[in-house]
């Protein structure tokens, strides 16, 4: 039966085989497992699949390089930072429960563990980190809506980005009346051949700063010289325009 975690790919490092085999038993139903029998072959697999692994299910007490340093290395390496770890460790090591979260570790595994138990952890840390992940696209893709809807001259909305939130603005307020309003500089082609370039930017910005702000307002710059706001049309105030 597919389930939510089906294209997920879990890593399993534990130096015991029977525990290796036992959690490969429990979470390949659900999604993909690789095994690691120790910490370096954990790190050569997750280095070797970078965005590939989406959990790591990780021993703490292993021979040669324990899950310490597994988790020293990972919170230091900003791609494997990114990968959620549960640790596996015995119920009465609380010191090392406290360090291993210390260093990183998103939840923990106690010996001997239910299959139960450990399968809803585990679907719980990849639910978070698909949450998380969305949470940052979104925030990515807002930051660069925001970036792409402003003029760099004048940081008013271009003229994509006044049409939108205009439209937005109307939308929300549909029983305000409102009234567009669109100016433009007189011979500002002569006023930059004169003044120079930087002169005319400087004025440009004068101008979209006199522009009037506020709630149910929004301004832009439509292109070169050409400017529009929109406001209620009770607040209008033709004499502030001229």
């Amino acid at each position: 039966m597919d389930t939510p975690y089906i294209n997920k790919t879990i890593l399993a490092a534990d130096d015991s085989p029977a525990n290796r085999l036992l959690l490969k038993k429990i979470f390949s139903s659900e999604c993909s497992v690789l095994l690691a029998a120790s910490g370096s072959e954990a790190l050569d697999i997750m280095r070797a699949r970078p965005g590939e692994i989406d959990a790591l299910l990780l021993d703490l007490i292993m021979p040669g390089m324990s899950g310490f340093d597994v988790l020293q290395v990972m919170v230091n390496d900003p791609q494997l930072s990114r990968i959620p770890v549960v640790v596996i460790t015995a119920a009465s090591a609380e010191d090392d429960i406290i360090k291993a979260m210390d260093l990183g570790a998103a939840d923990v595994i106690l010996k001997p563990f239910s299959p139960h138990v450990a399968l809803h952890r585990v679907r719980n840390i990849l639910t978070r980190a698909d949450n998380s992940r969305l949470a940052e696209e979104n925030r990515l893709y807002t930051e660069l809506l925001r970036r792409s809807e402003l003029d760099d001259k004048t940081k008013l909305y271009n003229k994509n980005g006044f049409y939108r939130h205009a439209q937005e603005l109307l939308d929300k307020y549909p029983k305000t009346h409102f009234s567009l309003v669109r100016l433009d500089i007189d011979k500002f082609k002569v006023y930059n051949e004169v003044f120079g370039y930087a002169a005319g930017d400087e004025l440009l910005r004068s101008i979209a700063q006199s522009l009037p702000t506020g709630e149910k307002i929004v301004s832009g710059r439509l292109e070169a010289d050409h400017f529009a706001f929109i406001l209620p049309s009770s607040r209008l105030d033709a004499k502030s325009i001229d």
